[in-house]
C-alpha cells in the first residue's frame, strides 16, 4: 500500500454538497449534486463565480427535483457535467464551453442521456433505480478508438459496482437534444436503427470493491493517468441509490484499464464521504490530488482536501 497524507486544503463558501471538481492552474471548476450551477473558484484570490446551467438555477434544490449532478470531466476545451441517472430527472448532460460562459445560450448545450442510460441498465441487468453514475473519464488513445469510461456506483440492493466502456463514436450517437425545458421525454429511450448497430460497442466490467465496516464501498469518482484509473469509493449504511445513509468512510484505489482489474486500494477516512477527485500535481515520486466532500446538508460551504500519494 502506498504511503499517503490526507489534510484539509481550503474552505469554499457558497458551494454545498460538492460532488465533483476539475483542476486547472490556479482554478477549480466545481459542481454540487443539489445545485444547478457550474462553480468557478479562483484559487489565488479565493473568489467564487457561478454560471447557471438552467433557467432559474438554484444553489440548493430539494431531492425530488434535483438534477443530481455527480460528474464533471474535461474533454478538450469543454467541461461535461453528467446527471447520475438514478431517476428520470437525472439523465441530462451539460456540455460547457468555458471560454464563452458570458454567453450561456451559446456556451451551454443540454443533451438527453436517457437512451444511453437505459442501455447501461439493460447490459448490467440493473433495475431502473439502481443505475448511479458517479464518475466519467474520457480516454484519448493514438493506438485505438477514443473511449469513455463510466463509473457505476453499486450502492443499490445488488451492490453492482462496475465500469461501462464505449467508444467516442458510440457515445455521440446516443446523445440527443434535450427537447423539453426541464424534463426529459421518456420516448427518448426508444432505440433507432443506427443505435442497434452500436450496442455491441458498450461493455460492462463488474468490479468488486472492498468493504468498509462490512459494507461494500461504491465508486464516487475517478481520474485517468496513462492506463490507470485512480478512484474514490465510499460506503454508506443504506441499500438505496436515492436515500443517503450513515457515512462509513472512503477509500482510494487504482484499476488497470487494460485488463480492468483492481490493483490496490486503501481506506483514507472512516468518517468522510469523498465524491470528487482531480489531480493537482505529479512527479515521479508523488501524486497530489484534490478531493471534495458531499456533506449531505443544505449548508452552502465546502471543505476541499489534499491527498498526497507517495509512489
Amino acid at each position: 500500500m502506498p504511503d499517503f497524507q490526507l489534510s484539509p486544503r481550503f474552505d469554499i463558501q457558497g458551494v454545498g454538497a460538492a460532488s465533483g471538481l476539475v483542476y486547472q492552474p490556479d482554478r477549480l471548476w466545481l459542481i454540487s449534486d443539489s445545485s444547478s450551477f457550474l462553480y468557478d473558484y479562483q484559487m489565488a484570490t479565493q473568489t467564487l463565480d457561478k454560471h447557471a446551467l438552467v433557467s432559474q438555477a438554484a444553489d440548493h434544490i430539494e431531492k425530488k427535483n434535483k438534477f443530481d449532478l455527480e460528474v464533471i470531466c474535461q474533454k478538450d476545451q469543454q467541461l461535461y457535467v453528467f446527471g447520475s441517472g438514478s431517476t428520470a430527472k437525472r439523465q441530462i448532460l451539460f456540455c460547457c464551453d468555458v471560454s464563452n460562459l458570458d454567453k450561456p445560450d451559446q456556451a451551454i448545450e443540454r443533451l438527453d442521456l436517457s437512451t444511453l442510460y437505459q442501455q447501461f441498465r439493460l447490459i448490467a441487468q440493473l433495475a431502473d433505480d439502481e443505475l448511479n453514475i458517479e464518475g466519467v473519464i474520457y480516454q484519448a488513445s493514438p493506438q485505438q478508438a477514443d473511449r469513455w469510461v463510466f463509473l457505476q456506483r453499486g450502492n443499490g440492493a445488488t451492490a453492482n459496482n462496475g465500469l461501462f466502456v464505449l467508444s467516442d463514436v458510440t457515445f455521440k450517437a446516443f446523445l440527443q437534444p434535450d427537447v423539453q425545458s426541464e424534463m426529459l421525454p421518456q420516448s427518448s429511450r426508444i432505440l433507432t436503427e443506427p443505435h442497434m448497430g452500436l450496442l455491441a460497442d458498450i461493455k460492462f466490467y463488474p468490479v468488486k470493491l472492498p468493504a468498509i465496516s462490512q459494507v461494500e464501498s461504491g465508486f464516487t469518482d475517478g481520474y485517468l493517468l496513462a492506463d490507470k484509473l485512480y478512484f474514490l469509493a465510499a460506503a454508506e449504511d443504506t441499500t438505496s441509490t436515492y436515500l443517503d445513509g450513515t457515512v462509513l468512510g472512503s477509500l482510494f484505489g487504482c484499476i488497470d484499464l487494460i485488463n480492468f482489474e483492481l490493483q490496490w486500494s486503501f481506506i483514507i477516512s472512516s468518517k468522510h464521504k469523498f465524491e470528487g477527485l482531480t489531480l493537482e500535481q505529479q512527479s515521479d515520486q508523488q501524486l497530489v490530488f484534490l478531493l471534495c466532500e458531499d456533506n449531505d446538508t443544505a449548508v452552502l460551504a465546502s471543505t476541499l482536501y489534499q491527498l498526497s500519494i507517495n509512489l
